[in-house]
């Protein structure tokens, strides 16, 4: 009798799932309060056209513990295209920042990327649902291979 030892595996922190919750539904209130315009205060804002990012880290570490709005790393505003790859995201572990917001992104494409001490969620997208009968795309959105770490939510939302 032989054993391989895969059950032990369940065992060991490393080996288990962030713990976070994924919303279905549209947190409205995170979002009202992150104020998503071109005027908002955010590291990276994509107004139009198309954004690669690879290597890179984004931090709200160091943002002044006296602001009364969640502030986002990185913002994709309607019809743009958004690829990230081995990518580090780390936000503040006082206020309420958030990594990713997406907001109606015709592509948004996470691999291989790491977020950190986000309170106010890692993740939000924002999609449109697909027309078929006029020929109307929705919004691919992928998140392979990323680690969530102390994040308390994220959402994807069409």
């Amino acid at each position: 009798m032989t054993h391989n030892g895969e059950a032990i595996a369940k065992n060991f922190k490393e080996m288990q799932f962030p713990d976070f919750r994924v919303l279905t539904k549209p947190n409205v209130k995170t979002l009202r309060e992150m104020r998503i315009d071109p005027s908002m205060n955010t590291i990276v804002l994509v107004e139009h056209g198309t954004v690669f990012m690879r290597d890179c880290l984004l931090t709200l570490s160091s943002l002044p513990k006296d602001l009364t709005r969640n502030v986002p790393a990185l913002v994709a505003l309607p019809k743009t295209h958004v690829n990230i790859i081995n990518c580090e995201f780390i936000g503040s572990a006082i206020l309420q920042t958030a990594g990713i917001v997406s907001m109606n992104a015709f592509s948004f494409v996470v691999s291989s990327t790491h977020f950190k001490h986000f309170r106010a969620g890692a993740v939000h997208s924002v999609g449109l649902e697909p027309d078929h009968s006029r020929g109307k795309r929705g919004t691919e959105f992928l998140l392979t291979d990323s680690e969530i770490e102390d994040c308390q939510l994220m959402g994807v939302y069409f």
